[in-house]
């Protein structure tokens, strides 16, 4: 589950909705009718990610917290290429099927999930793009190490123990409970899904910088920390310049999981963006 804290005011839905790709997983909470808002969260993660800000969002919106390809609940790897390209894609189909059922759709992203939504062709609703992963450091020989990586490490990976050796580079400020980490670890468990993981780590690596697949977006925040290990600001004002009347917001103290480890500063400025900027349009 998603273990939303604090609990929301609305259930919270586990879905593998019709329409979209084959095996796709959200878990959707807030009032029926309400405008959509889509969360994405980045590699590694999954939809409890999320999970200290879905209650607020949830007043305001229908909230759909999307698992990416291969990631939580998500079944819809199977018939998916481990890129980020095709990842983007992917994103791209479901916010469009959305849009045409809905009308106008907004989208909360993080890390990888905010360079899949960067690189993605939409551009109906309002944006924010936290720690987006558009430019990463380069390390040569990485993809190659990485794709050469057995998927039999799930046993490895699974493990809890494994767990607290990668959760501090996420989530500095808030550890999961015991069954949040059962939760988060189950899924991890799959060989297949593994490889896929390997895989997609492999090729995020292999093209280091795609600030030149950005599609044109309007009402766009970005959202970053000011000592994110893996991100410069360097690059964060680089993105803002690349896009035209772009807003930039840097969180003191923060690092690269702004959601989980500064949700109310995350809040302020995400609520900010998404219910006081007049939308324009293309």
């Amino acid at each position: 589950m998603l273990h939303a804290s604090p609990k929301p005011d609305y259930p919270v839905v586990s879905r593998y909705p019709e329409g979209f790709p084959e095996g796709t997983h959200w878990y959707e909470v807030g009032p029926e009718g309400a405008p959509v808002l889509v969360l994405v969260h980045g590699y590694l993660a999954q939809a409890m990610a999320w999970r200290f800000v879905v209650a607020e969002l949830s007043k305001h919106w229908r909230v759909l917290v999307l698992d990416l390809p291969g990631h939580g609940l998500d079944r819809s790897f199977k018939g998916i290429a481990p890129t980020i390209v095709s990842l983007s894609h992917w994103l791209e189909t479901i916010v469009r099927e959305l849009e045409s059922r809905h009308g106008r759709v907004d989208v909360v992203a993080h890390s990888l999930g905010a360079l899949m939504a960067g690189m993605a062709d939409f551009n109906s609703g309002r944006y924010v793009l936290a720690s987006p992963g558009m430019r990463l450091p380069r390390a040569p020989g990485a993809p190659e190490i990485i794709s050469r990586l057995p998927p039999g490490l799930n046993r490895l990976v699974a493990h809890q123990v494994t767990l607290r050796l990668f959760e501090p580079l996420q989530w500095e400020h808030a550890r999961m409970s015991r069954d949040e980490r059962k939760t988060y670890m189950e899924p991890l468990k799959e060989r297949d899904r593994i490889k896929f993981l390997i895989d997609l780590g492999a090729d995020l690596l292999r093209e280091p910088d795609r600030l030149k697949y950005l599609k044109p977006k309007t009402n766009l925040l970005f959202l970053w920390g000011e000592k994110d290990p893996m991100l410069p600001l360097k690059d964060a004002i680089l993105l803002r310049e690349a896009y035209d009347g772009a807003v930039l917001h840097v969180l003191e103290g923060a690092g690269h999981a702004l959601m989980e480890d500064y949700p109310g500063p995350f809040l302020e400025h995400v609520l900010d963006h998404l219910l006081y900027t007049k939308l324009t349009t293309k």
